[in-house]
C-alpha cells in the first residue's frame, strides 16, 4: 500500500501533460565491480537527448546513496541543467514505488526498479546482458527489454545460452556495452509510438 506522502510526492515531480519517464540507471552495487550491471553515462546521455528533443519528456533519475550512483546523477544531471530531475538518494521506498506508478515508463538495468514497476504495471525498457531477463527481468515487458545476454555469452564465454547454467551471471562488466544507445531509442520509439495508438 502507497501512503499519502508517497502519492503526493509523486504528484509534485509528475508532470502533467508530458511523457514521465523514471530512469535508474545503476544496478546493485553488493557484487563489486566486477559484477557492475550498470550501463555507462555516455550511453544514457545519448537516450535522454532524444527523449528530450523528440518528446520532450520529463526524466526523474532515480537510485541510491552510493558513490556510482550520486556520480551518476551529478554527470546526467550537470549535462542537461534543469532538463532533468535528480531524485538520486532523495527518495525513500514508497516514494519510488509512487513515482514508478505514475510513470510512463522505466528505464534500468537489472535492479530493485524494473520489479517495482513489474509490480506498479508500469512498462520496463529493462537493460540486460550480464544475467538473463528470462530468469531475472521485468516479466511483464519482456518485449520491451534489451536482451544482450546471448550476444555476451557468445562474446565473453564464447558459448551459447543453451550451454549456461540456469541463472549464470557473465561477470564481465564491459558486457554491458554490447547494448547501443540506438537499440534503446527504438525500444522506447515503439513503446512511446503503442501508448499512443492507445490514447
Amino acid at each position: 500500500m502507497i501512503s499519502e506522502s508517497a502519492i503526493t510526492f509523486a504528484d509534485n515531480h509528475i508532470q502533467k501533460g508530458k511523457i514521465n519517464c523514471v530512469i535508474s540507471p545503476c544496478s546493485s552495487q553488493r557484487f563489486g565491480e566486477t559484477y557492475n550491471r550498470s550501463w555507462s553515462v555516455e550511453n544514457y546521455l545519448s537516450v535522454i537527448e532524444h527523449l528530450i528533443k523528440t518528446y520532450d519528456i520529463q526524466i526523474i533519475l532515480t537510485g541510491g546513496a552510493t558513490e556510482i550512483e550520486l556520480s551518476y546523477g551529478k554527470k546526467i544531471s550537470q549535462h542537461f541543467k534543469n532538463q532533468v530531475k535528480n531524485l538520486i538518494n532523495q527518495t525513500s521506498l514508497k516514494e519510488l514505488a509512487a513515482l514508478v506508478d505514475k510513470a510512463d515508463f522505466v528505464l534500468c538495468p537489472d535492479s530493485g526498479p524494473a520489479h517495482i514497476a513489474t509490480a506498479m504495471n508500469t512498462s520496463v525498457i529493462g537493460l540486460y546482458a550480464m544475467s538473463n531477463p528470462l530468469r531475472s527481468g521485468p516479466y511483464c515487458s519482456q518485449d520491451c527489454s534489451i536482451n544482450a545476454y546471448p550476444k555476451a555469452a557468445q562474446k565473453f564465454l564464447n558459448k551459447e545460452i543453451s550451454e549456461l547454467k540456469w541463472g549464470y551471471r557473465i561477470k564481465e562488466p564491459e558486457a554491458m556495452n554490447l547494448i547501443t544507445p540506438m537499440e534503446v531509442i527504438k525500444k522506447i520509439d515503439q513503446l512511446i509510438l503503442q501508448k499512443m495508438e492507445q490514447h
